[in-house]
């Protein structure tokens, strides 16, 4: 039998946060809800642009959307892509939300594996001036809480804790 990677499941490592009951539930209705919207609404914003939006584009501007540009104006307005744009950007939050439970709840011991975990890999020494670049602070890039470069401490690893468990959530709702 040949080896494969299982990717419904995340690789299990010694700084994954555990998720008690409460927080497994939320994660595993997140995971649903993105299922859902990559599956069940997606494919309908491609029949909505296609039946309704470009028709209605073309009658106001004597021609089909040239570019994504004009395709976006095309179906911003319509009730169906909005419901679509909503429910992605809801589930988003609410991924970032039920995994950094977890996270915060077990930072102090997370950080404490952190500093002893032994194996491959390497170290990274940032210059003690180091200022992450406004473009990775300015905003919440994939809605994630503080972004990628958030610091809430000494020692602190809750941004790359809460990206490892939410990258597993948002790659399954796309599985």
């Amino acid at each position: 039998m040949e080896n494969t990677v299982n990717t419904f499941q995340q690789f299990p490592h010694a700084v994954l946060p555990e998720a008690n009951a409460d927080e497994r539930a939320r994660q595993e209705f997140t995971k649903s809800l993105k299922q859902y919207i990559q599956d069940q609404m997606l494919p309908g914003v491609k029949q909505v642009y296609d039946q309704r939006c470009a028709p209605r584009f073309k009658s106001e501007h004597g021609h089909l959307p040239a570019d994504r540009h004009e395709a976006r104006t095309a179906v911003r307005r319509d009730a169906y892509f909005q419901s679509y744009v909503s429910m992605q950007r809801l589930s988003q939050e609410l991924m970032w939300r039920s995994v950094s439970d977890s996270v915060e709840r077990q930072l102090d011991g997370l950080i404490e594996k952190a500093k002893s975990v032994d194996g491959p890999g390497g170290t990274l020494k940032l210059d003690p001036d180091f200022v992450p670049p406004r473009y990775a602070t300015a905003i919440d890039i994939h809605c994630m809480p503080g972004g990628y470069a958030n610091v809430v401490g000494d020692d602190d690893i809750s941004a790359g804790a809460v990206y490892d468990r939410g990258v597993y959530l948002y790659a399954m709702g796309y599985m």
